[in-house]
Order: C-alpha cells, then structure tokens, then sequence
C-alpha cells in the first residue's frame, strides 16, 4: 500500500495541492488509482513515516525555496518527499538546486521525477514521461484515427498552435516554397513573439537572420488554420481531429524542444504521440536522439520508409536543416508514392498503437519502483 501524505483536503475530500497555490494538485494520486495501484491518502500528521509528500510543480523556479513550502512535520518525521515535473528544464541544473536546498534544511529523503531523460544520470532526479501518461488519460485506449488504404488528398498534416522563433523558421520555409498548399498546414500565431529571444535556441545568429525576411512575411500572412476551433480546444488533448489524419500520409511534429534545456536529453510530448494514436508516419523537429529514445520505450519508427538520419545528427542547427531538406522532399513526392510508402508502414503504426494503448501503465510501475528504492 503507498500512502501519500497532504495537508490539505477539498470538497469530497479532493486532495488539494501541498506546497500551497504555486504547486500543482498531486496528480501520482488519480494515476496510481486508475491503475489499479493500492493507494491511499492521508493527513500529513497522521500518516505514517513512510509515506510519500508529493508537491506537483507547475514551472521550476530557482529562486523558490520550495523545502521551505512543505509542511513541517515532513521534514521532523523525515519524510519521502516527491516531486512531479513534466517539463524539459536541465536535470543537472535542478540537481544543483535540490543539494543546495537539501544541505540548507538536513533533509535529503526526497526525489524529483521529471520528464527529462537526463534526469536518471544524477542524485535527486529521476525520469518519468509523464506526457506519456496524461496523453493516454486524455484520450483513451481505442479513440484516434485508424489505418486505413483509401486515397488521400493531401501530403502531410503540421499543425502548430505557439509561436516559437525556431518553429516560425521552419514553417515560413514550407510557406515560402509555396508547399504548405499541399498539407493541413496550421500557424496559429498563439503567444507570438514571446520566444523569439535569438541566444535562447541552439540556432545559429547568421541562419536566424538569413531566415528573417522570409519570417517577417509569414507572420504578416497569418496566422493559418485548417479549423474553427477555439484556442482552448486546440490545447485539449481529447479533441483529437482524427479527419486531418485520416486525409494526409505523415505528420511533421513540431516538438516543444529542439535540445532540451542543453542537457542532451529528451522530452517526449503529445505532439509526438498524436500521430501515433492517430496511426501516421511521422518525421520530427526535435531533440537530438528524440526517435532513439521512442525505440527505448517500445515505439518503431520509419527509416524502412525514408531516412532517418537526422536523429543521429547532435548539432541542433545540422540536425534541424537535415529536417527541413527532408520535409521538403517528402512534400515534393507524389501523392501515388506516399500511398505506397503509408501501405508498407500498416505494421509500424499498428504496433505504435498497441504500445501506447498497453505499454503506459507498466512505465508507472516502473516508476513506483524506482521511488521506493531511492534510499
């Protein structure tokens, strides 16, 4: 049986967060149940000394002293603390933090799990995707679009709800050659230019210049949509627009990351796994080792199909031209082409669909047991 300890309960008896407003509420609690995980709450002054605290962090701020927010009697009792962080940011950053904090309060019975690969290389973090998780929650096992061998109309799907300089780059190249007439191609414009910090990409400054005309007009032209949905909804994981899927052959993702916070890791999101519920090839603007790193978690990819070289390349700036050039000649292909390469990727996107209906929740076992070994 895990008990997690909270300090505080809602209507119902709803956990609410610990660590006050700026956390999160403790979602391991609903995971381990649905589950079927034996599971239980408690007040933090009655529960027992093995129980986990855990604080659900929002966005890591390191100016927070975040020791400072959990209740007293966990740190008197010595108490597992367990954060929960779906975000990129550098584990050996974080890592720093927690032994700065751990040191200021005598307290070092706490992990940090976090949706970084790189987390599993240092002390106090350790790697979950937990994007994974809440994307199969949202969804479910059997929704999403699913193979099928009629003809489509268009090429490929890219769809991008938020603004960011890199992405804008990339998609304003498409745009400019006149191929996103070819593709359900979306440049919603959402947050526009509040990431357009050009020391804040792996990008070099004479590419980003070289690229800024070409920008300029894009944005002017937009923003691009190929639906009437609210900006809520197309944040909503649970609606799923499977009609794009269904008449396009294969997906460019645009990734949250294209490095990862410098930490050489990677972050696998729902922007990944919405071609695979919805049983699409697919090619990624991403980190460096993103398709490798699905291999280890059971996924297949598609270098049966084309290339996928790109992945190997660990020069951020290589890598995205790489993506770029091939994007382009998968665009450029005719449509009868496409059909036959999607024919020979029925194994691939079938066997995609069972890991993530299946796979998931063994991957919070693993996890569980990772937390209950951290000394």
């Amino acid at each position: 049986m895990i008990t997690l300890a909270i300090d505080n309960f809602g209507a119902r008896g709803r956990p609410l967060p610990n660590g006050g407003d700026s956390m999160d509420y403790p979602a391991l609690f609903y995971y381990l149940r649905e589950s079927g995980m034996d599971v239980q709450v408690k007040q933090t002054e009655e529960a027992p000394q093995d129980a986990w605290y855990v604080m659900k962090v929002k966005w890591f701020d390191f100016t927070v002293d975040y020791l400072a927010l959990v209740n007293p009697t966990v740190l008197a009792r010595n108490m597992k603390i367990v954060f929960l962080y779906d975000e990129a940011d550098n584990p050996a950053h974080i890592d720093e933090r927690l032994f700065q904090l751990a040191e200021k309060h005598g307290h070092d019975n706490m992990v940090f799990v976090t949706g970084n690969t790189d987390a599993d290389q240092h002390v106090w973090t350790t790697y979950w995707p937990e994007r994974e998780y809440m994307y199969r929650r949202s969804v479910g096992p059997v929704r999403g679009s699913k193979t099928h061998f009629k003809r489509r109309s268009k090429h490929f799907t890219g769809l991008c709800r938020i603004d960011k300089l890199w992405r804008k780059i990339f998609m304003s190249n498409l745009w400019k050659k006149g191929l996103h007439h070819r593709g359900y191609f979306s440049y919603c414009q959402t947050f526009l230019g509040e990431q357009d910090d050009w020391d804040g990409i792996p990008l070099l400054n004479e590419f980003i210049e070289s690229r800024e005309l070409d920008v300029d007009e894009f944005i002017t032209a937009g923003p691009f949509l190929v639906d009437q949905l609210s900006d809520q909804d197309r944040n909503n994981d649970a609606v799923l627009a499977e009609h794009l899927y269904q008449d396009s052959y294969f997906n460019i993702v645009l990734e949250t990351n294209i490095d990862a916070d410098s930490s050489g890791g990677q972050c696998i999101t729902e922007k990944t796994l919405k071609p695979i519920l919805n049983c699409q090839p697919f090619i990624c603007v991403a980190e460096h080792h993103h398709l490798a790193h699905l291999h280890e978690l059971g996924y297949a990819t598609f270098d049966s199909l084309w290339k996928e070289d790109y992945d190997d390349i660990q020069d951020t700036q290589q890598r995205f031209e790489a993506v770029m050039r091939l994007s382009e000649e998968l665009i450029r292909l005719p449509l009868d082409e496409l059909h036959y390469l999607y024919q020979r990727a029925q194994p691939i996107l079938e066997h995609n669909r069972k890991v993530l209906a299946n796979y998931v929740p063994h991957r919070l076992q693993d996890l569980v047991e990772k937390i209950m070994n951290r000394p």
